[in-house]
């Protein structure tokens, strides 16, 4: 099996109980299984305050409790962790999407990963989901380097249409994400 193009994993709600439980002893498998890039980056962002250390602490306990291969000897999870780094990002402030930007700039010079970037947007949602500004940034960042992002522009308009009607299918999509990603769901209207 060829691997893929390198690239960077950028996840949104990285502090979050679904990346913890399910994102990253998902892709630990798949490096366990050698089925990563070449050069590949993860890239956890939240409004969490955490160093990368206590990002990657937080990530091994994860992959020791959830992973297909919890029992790994510590070499092959602290090689792994080496791909993860953290930023913090207060999604209230536009500035820190500037640093984001810098951030994997630098991390994009550094591997050669060509702008190839995946964006998984973790956030919490709400029968009312509200535009937290990284999926509009997401997909500007999307039209500046002329890269395809059908599935996070769709889900954009989703958030944008929540917010104009009490449909059925918005509230069950936001029940879904409950379900599965564990965030609280609030009623439209509240705060």
């Amino acid at each position: 099996m060829n691997k893929p193009e390198n690239h960077i994993l950028v996840i949104f709600g990285a502090s979050g109980d679904l990346t913890y439980r399910k994102l990253i002893p998902a892709v630990y498998d798949l490096h366990k299984q050698n089925l990563l890039p070449e050069k590949f980056a993860v890239l956890g962002a939240s409004r969490t305050k955490l160093t990368d250390e206590k990002f990657r602490d937080k990530m091994k306990d994860g992959i020791k409790k959830y992973s297909n291969f919890k029992n790994d000897d510590g070499k092959m999870i602290d090689d792994f962790l080496n791909l993860l780094s953290y930023i913090s990002v207060d999604t209230e402030n536009p500035e820190n999407f500037n640093s984001l930007k810098s951030y994997l700039t630098k991390l994009d010079g550094e591997l050669g990963t060509n702008g190839n970037v995946i964006y998984y947007l973790s956030t919490p949602p709400s029968l009312f989901v509200q535009d937290s500004g990284e999926g509009r940034w997401t997909v500007q960042t999307a039209i500046d380097l002329d890269v395809p992002a059908h599935i996070i522009t769709s889900s954009l308009f989703n958030r944008f249409q929540s917010r104009q009607n009490e449909s059925f299918a918005m509230k069950m999509l936001a029940a879904l994400r409950n379900e599965f990603g564990g965030h609280a769901v609030k009623k439209s209207g509240t705060e």
